[in-house]
């Protein structure tokens, strides 16, 4: 998130996708102050955590999920079988980004 808080204007016009697999470390959370980069990340990330993340509470309010971009929780807790799980879906969301950014709509 710091590159992309940095170089907020290139990074928005050449990168197609963001693809971070978290595991049980913190979620990145998408900055309040720059609103353009927060609907860019929320339409161009996806997130893979384990379904017992921390952040999945029950308590959780939805406003605070949207601060994360786009979650996909997977029920796995071990990182690498996570990365395993989730490469599908991975392969799907690049393949639709790449084919949205070259047939803008």
């Amino acid at each position: 998130m710091d590159l992309l808080e940095r170089r907020t204007t290139s990074a928005m016009k050449s990168v197609k996708a963001v693809v971070q697999i978290i595991g049980h470390s913190t979620v990145p959370v998408t900055p309040r102050y720059i609103d353009e980069l927060t609907e860019w990340y929320h339409q161009n990330s996806f997130v893979v955590l384990p379904s017992s993340h921390r952040v999945l509470t029950p308590t959780l309010k939805p406003k605070d999920l949207r601060r994360h971009g786009s979650l996909v929780p997977i029920d796995e807790s071990q990182v690498v079988k996570l990365i395993h799980r989730a490469l599908p879906g991975i392969s799907q969301f690049v393949k639709h980004q790449l084919s949205r950014q070259a047939n803008p709509t």
